[in-house]
């Protein structure tokens, strides 16, 4: 089995966010890829189907922008390509909070869900300390803009939970005793 098509890969960029040309830059039967490798569908089951993998990346003829893409299935019919897509965000952002929740989201595509988690929760303490909380800790910062009446309670209590739920994907769970 073949790999890639060397030209004509069209679709959404994720981050000129234009439908445009993909071109092949490797392809992973290159050193510098990963192999093109063929798994079996069950690993367990000696009988099982195989189905080849190969992995290229790409670059958007408009943009420039790079494109990791796997190829999959009995004849390489599925494809993931990562970044699924990278999201655009109001000029009012201050680029310091895009940055950190550009990263939240990303975390998210990949399903990493406690990365996700906490860094979402970064970047509510990074747009509470843009409007001014203050305090020791997120949670009295929060609260410290609530009191200034500079969110509203509904805001308050989201900002409370996406804290609480930020907090636990940044630490361990701990076993308590029985």
């Amino acid at each position: 089995m073949g790999g890639f098509p060397a030209t004509n890969h069209v679709r959404e960029c994720p981050y000129c966010h234009v439908r445009s040309q993909f071109e092949l830059i490797r392809e992973g039967n290159s050193q510098h890829c990963l192999a093109d490798i063929q798994t079996r569908i069950d690993p367990s089951d000696e009988k099982s189907a195989v189905q080849g993998n190969v992995v290229g990346m790409f670059r958007c003829v408009l943009c420039g922008g790079p494109l990791f893409a796997r190829a999959y299935g009995p004849n390489r019919e599925t494809l993931e390509v990562y970044p699924y897509k990278v999201p655009t965000m109001p000029k009012e952002i201050p680029d310091k909070l895009k940055k950190i929740f550009l990263e939240a989201l990303l975390c998210f595509e990949i399903k990493a869900w406690n990365a996700t988690a906490t860094m979402c929760r970064r970047t509510v303490q990074e747009a509470v300390l843009d409007k001014g909380g203050t305090g020791k800790d997120l949670f009295n910062q929060i609260e410290n803009l609530a009191a200034k009446n500079l969110i509203t309670s509904d805001l308050k209590e989201w900002a409370h939970d996406v804290r609480l739920i930020g907090k636990d994907g940044a630490h361990a769970d701990v076993p308590t005793d029985a």
